[in-house]
């Protein structure tokens, strides 16, 4: 499970690389490109599912439970206004998600906290 584990956490990181990269490169652009749409929600999906399996099978690692269970607050903060039918998200959020994503996983994969 630790391998799938770390697989999981190099895909994350990866698309999290790739989301940032594509919306950096459609401000530069001023362009819509739809493969960047796929890489958002690829992030997101894999984001959602690294979070649960983190909380799960890594729990007994503080650091990853702190930023799993933050990480968990992020993402439901991010579903209630999607229930309440709000459409409309300030961009910052956005960045504020990738880059702690981005960070996070990057982290992860540094330290290899769930080999331990």
């Amino acid at each position: 499970m630790k391998k799938f584990i770390h697989i999981l956490n190099c895909f994350v990181f990866a698309v999290a690389t790739l989301t940032i990269m594509g919306i950096f490169y459609q401000g530069i652009e001023r362009q819509w490109f739809d493969i960047v749409y796929i890489f958002i929600l690829t992030s997101e999906g894999a984001f959602i599912l690294s979070t649960i399996v983190n909380l799960i099978f890594c729990r007994k690692i503080k650091v990853i439970r702190i930023f799993s269970i933050v990480s968990l607050a992020m993402i439901i903060a991010a579903f209630i206004p999607k229930f309440m039918g709000v459409t409309e998200y300030p961009a910052i959020i956005s960045v504020i998600l990738y880059f702690y994503a981005w960070f996070y996983y990057g982290l992860m994969l540094s330290k290899k906290w769930c080999d331990k």
